[in-house]
């Protein structure tokens, strides 16, 4: 696997950083695909003939199979917010340019563009993220999965927020946005945004014009997210 690089500034001035899938990953998982619509097709044909479908409603259960099996890949990917069946075997995945799952339009953008790809460009990935024609215009990535686990919560200390006798220290918390909520949460629970903790808690001081108390960043990361939802409940 690829030590490469992708590093993503998102909207609150935070780089995360990402292992970027490998070519044979990528090759590795549109084959899988392709064998797994192929044995699918197959089997709903032996299906057809094991049941004896008369003709003129097999006309109908033929074409239903040619016309869904192409739109499998887009809603599939689309679901399972960025996989595919060949994504997850090979632990890559898509997402956005925001770090979020794609939405169904860059999905749908994705799957048009990919036959350009693959007969005109080939599987030729550009830039230096690697992306194909289809990601550039849609707005996304593919990525390594294998980094995306959660760190352990301790659940007393997360909800000792919603208990009457809570003390706010930073009122001043009110003033971030639900994405910026939504960062904090990231470099706090999510084992490979970790390093981004002190960056993150430093664009807190200075949106906020406040200063830490404590001289753990993680605990003055939460105390400020804790802040937060109280004053929000």
């Amino acid at each position: 696997m690829s030590d490469e690089k992708i590093n993503i500034l998102t909207g609150e001035y935070v780089t995360l950083s990402y292992g970027k899938a490998e070519l044979v990953q990528r090759i590795g998982s549109v084959i899988i695909d392709w064998l797994a619509l192929g044995l699918a097709c197959y089997m709903l044909f032996e299906i057809e003939g094991f049941l004896g479908i008369p003709w003129g409603i097999r006309s109908v259960y033929e074409y239903v199979i040619f016309i869904t099996l192409p739109f499998v890949d887009l809603f599939l990917e689309y679901i399972t917010k960025g996989y595919t069946l060949g994504k997850k075997l090979l632990g890559i995945r898509i997402i956005s340019d925001e770090c979020v799952p794609p939405t169904f339009l860059q999905c749908f953008m994705r799957w048009l563009i990919f036959p350009i790809d693959f007969w005109v460009v080939g599987l030729i990935l550009i830039g230096n993220k690697g992306q194909r024609l289809g990601d550039m215009a849609s707005g996304c990535q593919c990525i390594c999965d294998k980094e995306n686990s959660q760190e352990p919560v301790d659940l007393d200390e997360e909800f000792n927020y919603l208990s009457p006798k809570y003390k706010v220290r930073y009122p001043e918390a009110t003033k971030l946005t639900i994405k910026e909520v939504e960062t904090i949460n990231k470099v706090l629970y999510h084992k490979y945004y970790k390093v981004h903790r002190e960056k993150t808690a430093s664009l807190v001081e200075q949106k906020l014009g406040i200063k830490r108390t404590s001289n753990s960043t993680s605990t003055f990361l939460k105390k400020v997210l804790y802040d937060y939802k109280h004053m929000n409940m």
